[in-house]
């Protein structure tokens, strides 16, 4: 089965996550919402410490 572009359901697995995943999640979520920083309210903004 084809997932998205060069990946195939045989090419990944899925695990829960632990403490040692942390730093890669911050990293995706991170570059997930870049794109709308600037639609954050000013008060939002100074919560997010990015």
């Amino acid at each position: 089965m084809k997932i998205a572009d060069g990946l195939s359901a045989s090419s990944f697995t899925v695990r829960k996550a632990n403490g040692d995943d942390s730093e890669g999640i911050l990293a995706c979520l991170e570059a997930a919402f870049q794109p709308f920083r600037s639609q954050y309210t000013a008060r939002r903004a100074t919560a997010i410490p990015c």
